[in-house]
C-alpha cells in the first residue's frame, strides 16, 4: 500500500475511526520514544564503566541474590 492510498483509506473512517487510528499511532511512537530512552540511558550508563567494571556489574545484577533468615525463623 502506498502513503497516497494509506491516506484515502483514512478519509473514508468515520471521526470514530481515525481517532481509534490516531490513538494507535501515538502509542506505537510513545512506545519507540520510550526505547529509544531506555538505549540512551543505558550508553549513558556504560559510558561510566570500565570493560572491566562493567563486566563485574554485569556479573553482579545476574547473580542470585538470596534474603538471609532472621534469627527468629531460623530457630522455628
Amino acid at each position: 500500500m502506498t502513503m497516497e492510498e494509506l491516506k484515502e483509506a483514512v478519509d473514508i473512517l468515520s471521526h470514530e475511526e481515525q481517532q481509534h487510528l490516531q490513538d494507535y499511532i501515538n502509542q506505537k511512537q510513545s512506545q519507540a520514544m520510550d526505547i529509544d530512552a531506555l538505549f540512551q540511558a543505558l550508553d549513558e550508563i556504560r559510558a561510566g564503566f570500565s570493560d572491566k567494571e562493567f563486566a563485574e556489574l554485569e556479573r553482579d545484577m545476574n547473580f542470585e541474590y538470596i534474603e538471609p533468615l532472621d534469627k527468629g525463623e531460623r530457630n522455628g
